[in-house]
């Protein structure tokens, strides 16, 4: 008896003034990501000085789990089977949380992959991803939301995941139909810039 496999968001009816939207919140998710990434290498990192035994990491990602189910029981597993309740929270929850629940959740799909207690990414952070879309959609509520959550959540999972047509296909299945077009839009220019900056390594190297 568990939730579909892809949930739909809902409907939307963005309009042309949306668009002006476009590279700000591309931005953010991209700014999001990029410095997301770089801290949690830093802590990896820091970590490897002070290496746990196997049992430790395991009994630290047991913790964590523990933690989470008490607290936070939607976060826990890849996310999957509390999709079906993201609009619900996207609604009531406050901007506020919505950020913290969607950090808590990268941060605790690190520290599950950290120690030992492996499973796929795409879903959670897919999961954080539009949790955050929704906070910026309630910071801007002059726009239409789906639009707003759909720009934020594909940046940012296309960033974290480092693959644009892989993250932006996936994140797509969760919206309708008359956002697709915005989604390919975003993949295109994502990859674009993605290109720009593997270029422009390879050329520092050299």
């Amino acid at each position: 008896e568990q939730p579909s496999f892809i949930t739909k968001l809902g409907d939307s009816q963005w309009q042309m003034a949306e668009l002006v939207l476009i590279l700000p919140l591309m931005f953010y998710g991209l700014l999001f990501g990029t410095v997301y990434r770089w801290l949690m290498k830093k802590i990896k990192g820091s970590l490897k000085k002070y290496s746990l035994p196997l049992i430790g990491k395991i009994l630290l990602g047991a913790v964590a789990i523990f933690g989470v189910a008490v607290f936070a029981p939607s976060l826990l597993f890849s996310g999957q089977h509390a999709m079906h309740l993201v609009v619900e929270m996207g609604i009531e929850l406050s901007v506020f949380l919505l950020f913290a629940l969607s950090l808590l959740k990268l941060i605790f799909l690190e520290i599950c992959l950290e120690t030992g207690w492996t499973g796929g990414d795409i879903f959670p952070i897919t999961f954080a991803s539009i949790l955050q879309g929704f906070a910026f959609a309630q910071l801007l509520p002059g726009y239409d939301p789906l639009f707003v959550v759909l720009v934020v959540s594909l940046s940012l999972a296309v960033t974290l995941l480092q693959k644009e047509w892989l993250a932006g296909i996936f994140i797509s299945l969760f919206f309708p139909i008359k956002l697709w077009p915005i989604a390919l839009i975003l993949i295109f220019i994502l990859r674009w810039i993605g290109i720009k900056v593997k270029a422009g390594r390879v050329h520092d190297a050299t």
